[in-house]
């Protein structure tokens, strides 16, 4: 199945650097927390998800990673591509 979905207005996005820094941070709180990566993070500092742009050098795309699935919205009617792909 093919769905097409986006973020609410109202979610909490954070960026990877800033996360990434949080992380370096307070590497031994989340330690004791038992907390090892960075959407187990994401999700225990409340955000709804986290945002990466340049993953790749030359390649400008930003990689959403969402930790909250109740913070998307999804598109009710099916989209007519999926309708020829999947027929």
């Amino acid at each position: 199945m093919i769905v097409r979905c986006a973020l609410k207005r109202d979610s909490r996005i954070v960026e990877y650097d800033d996360l990434h820094a949080f992380c370096r941070e307070n590497r031994n709180r989340a330690a004791n927390a038992g907390i090892k990566d960075f959407g187990a993070i994401a999700a225990a500092l409340g955000f709804d998800a986290y945002v990466r742009e340049n993953i790749e050098a030359g390649i400008d795309e930003k990689v959403w990673v969402v930790v909250n699935r109740n913070a998307l919205t999804f598109q009710r009617e099916v989209l007519q591509y999926a309708r020829q792909v999947l027929s």
